[in-house]
């Protein structure tokens, strides 16, 4: 439950600027082993976290080799991905609760820059329906679902870290 009503709260304060600047630092502690405490608000009060999360494939190590060269994602504004707030340490649990159409073995974690992140919650059926999906739900043949999604575009995210959820261990 404290899951669902803190998830709530950051949908209802995502910011959708283009532009914004921390404000304050540190400034919750959220006692959740699956969600980063760090949260920052920007210029316009509007609070998220300093970390996100991203699921692949192992397939896609060899496509990630260029990630851990240069330790940066630059999504341009015609594109986007997914990313979520939860920090998942199995590939299983990542799959089932993302609803995701691959094995999720990898993780990739995320520095947000915070002066040009843009994300939103996606829209149902991986951005063709009508409606919005903040919990990953409509995709029950890849999981039970339940896990917080939203997308992000026209950003340079800082990679922290590539790690294997199946061989346990930094990459």
């Amino acid at each position: 439950m404290k899951k669902l009503l803190f998830l709530l709260l950051f949908i209802s304060q995502l910011s959708f600027a283009k532009s914004s600047a921390p404000v304050c630092g540190k400034i919750f502690e959220f006692n959740n082993p699956n969600l980063e405490s760090t949260i920052f608000v920007d210029s316009q009060g509007q609070a998220f976290p300093s970390v996100a999360y991203r699921y692949y494939s192992y397939k896609e190590l060899k496509a990630l080799e260029n990630l851990l060269n240069s330790k940066h994602l630059i999504i341009d504004e015609k594109n986007w991905i997914y990313i979520t707030f939860e920090k998942y340490d199995s590939a299983y649990e990542a799959k089932n609760y993302l609803q995701v159409p691959h094995d999720a073995s990898i993780r990739v974690t995320f520095s947000l820059s915070v002066d040009t992140t843009v994300i939103k919650v996606p829209k149902g059926k991986y951005g063709k329906g009508h409606w919005l999906e903040p919990f990953a739900k409509d995709h029950p043949e890849f999981g039970k679902g339940g896990g917080s999604q939203y997308i992000i575009s026209h950003s340079k995210l800082t990679i922290l870290e590539i790690y294997d959820l199946k061989d346990k261990k930094v990459l």
